[in-house]
């Protein structure tokens, strides 16, 4: 029965009515977790029917126990059930995109309808507006017929199924997701990853989720990018051209963290690997960043019309990209920075420059950090060479004679702490020519910023060297490099 008083609505057979009503979400509400059972539901053993469907028992049983585990929910529980069970969930969780079966009720049913909620039975009037319930979406025209009838059970009965539908919108899936996320980590077959695939589009193509519906969704992009295979990752390109709601930046963005996570494992277990070769030699453990696989969804992103989508992907490119489509995303990469929009040019640059070495990029960054007409850009090219990461090496000609000269430019205020980080990256007479007389500026945000830079450079015996010839040629500069040098000899002196 429908309305219980434990507030739970039945779930149904996909095979017998439309499968966005498959779940009413144990109650419509986020209150379903906490009602759920803790036991454990019975086998699944014969539970599907005999058309493939799943019975609305297994269903229910499913989902009431992945509320009730979190975390701890059993992935085989779900792949026992195969690309059925997968379905079936995701009509759980995404209702708005299960296939809908039934047409709008003609007008046969819904008199018929319209007697059985009139009926003296209860039990009649209970199974009709179960029956409303069960037809799902494409029967709402009729509940709000329905709901406008003078008769009172018969409008209260309608007005009930209504509100259950928007429940059942508006719920977030929180209590699922959890769960969710342990079984897709387990899905590397082509037909459940094709399912996963082609909902991920429809529910995107609506518009980009929210709550645990997106956490959900995020983790569905993750386990289609693990797989490393296009054909999965392909299928939702149309969200470029058909989405809502900023559902195209949010997959990217998704994407963009499914890379810097697989990323981001490759390092640790390098690392780890490279800390125990490097202590067994006495060496650095220093190693280069980790091949990541680049998907052409990703290269479908940047060739987007959107100026948005196209920034969002620009960041995702990795350091390091590899797989078949590297070729693919210099070109495009390569594409928009010759093309006429400024700041999708001025983003190009960075991953031009991390990823391929782009000596050209790095130029057009200089450019806009020393030109005068816009600040903001200024700021913003500063920011994107300090984000480049330490250098060690001496600097380029073009930086020698651009980056110094911006520490002296007093009116540019917080840019010249910029330039002096990126200063402080490289190495070399130029560099500490630039930093050393900082020191002694009155900006105190530069001096900071100089000093620190200062106590990091590796080479201390050509750092000494450059403070005491320094404050030799100017007094100002004598208590700062005093300062720096005793530091410097203090910390070598320690054991």
């Amino acid at each position: 029965m429908m309305f219980r008083a434990q507030g739970r609505c039945a779930l149904i057979s996909a095979a017998a009515v439309s499968a966005v009503a498959v779940c009413i979400l144990l109650g419509g509400t986020a209150r379903g977790a906490e009602s759920a059972p803790t036991a454990a539901p019975p086998s699944f053993a014969g539970s599907p029917a005999a058309d493939g469907a799943l019975s609305r028992q297994a269903v229910e049983s499913l989902m009431q126990e992945m509320a009730a585990r979190g975390a701890s929910f059993s992935p085989e529980r779900l792949s026992s059930l195969g690309p059925a069970g997968l379905k079936a969930v995701l009509d759980c969780v995404f209702p708005e995109t299960a296939p809908i079966e039934e047409d709008e009720p003609d007008d046969a049913m819904i008199a018929g309808l319209l007697e059985e909620m009139r009926d003296d039975q209860y039990q009649t009037r209970e199974a009709a507006t179960e029956r409303l319930l069960k037809l799902g979406p494409a029967a709402r025209k009729t509940a709000l017929r329905l709901a406008q009838q003078s008769d009172a059970e018969v409008s209260w009965r309608a007005i009930r199924v209504l509100r259950a539908w928007d429940d059942q919108r508006r719920d977030d899936m929180t209590r699922y997701s959890a769960a969710l996320a342990a079984c897709f980590a387990q899905i590397n077959d082509p037909p459940r990853l094709e399912i996963l695939a082609d909902r991920t589009r429809r529910v995107l193509e609506l518009g980009a989720p929210s709550g645990g519906k997106a956490n959900i969704m995020r983790d569905m992009v993750r386990t289609l990018y693990a797989a490393k295979d296009d054909r999965w990752l392909d299928r939702l390109a149309p969200v470029f051209k058909k989405a809502a709601n900023r559902a195209d930046q949010v997959l990217i963005q998704w994407l963009s963290q499914a890379m810097a996570r697989e990323a981001g494992r490759s390092d640790m277990n390098r690392a780890v690997a490279a800390g125990e070769i490097a202590a067994a030699r006495g060496g650095s453990s220093a190693e280069p960043p980790a091949a990541v696989f680049v998907p052409r969804l990703l290269i479908a992103a940047l060739q987007s019309d959107q100026t948005p989508v196209q920034l969002v992907a620009l960041q995702a490119v990795p350091t390091k990209p590899d797989g078949p489509n590297v070729s693919a995303l210099r070109e495009q990469l390569d594409a928009m920075f010759a093309g006429t929009n400024d700041t999708v040019k001025l983003r190009a640059a960075r991953p031009l420059i991390v990823a391929f070495g782009h000596a050209g990029a790095y130029d057009y960054l200089l450019e806009q950090a020393a030109q005068r007409e816009n600040a903001a850009r200024r700021q913003e090219a500063l920011s994107m060479m300090a984000q480049l990461g330490p250098n060690r090496g001496p600097l380029p000609p073009k930086a020698a004679a651009v980056l110094p000269e911006l520490l002296k430019q007093q009116e540019l205020g917080h840019a010249r702490v910029m330039a002096a980080g990126i200063l402080g990256s490289h190495t070399g007479k130029a560099v500490l020519d630039a930093l050393i007389p900082a020191l002694a500026d009155n900006y105190q945000p530069l001096a900071q910023e100089a000093e620190r830079r200062l106590m990091q450079y590796p080479d201390k015996g050509e750092l000494l060297k450059a403070l005491e010839q320094a404050a030799k040629e100017n007094q100002r500069l004598k208590d700062a490099a005093g300062r720096i040098g005793e530091q410097i000899r203090s910390s070598e002196a320690q054991p």
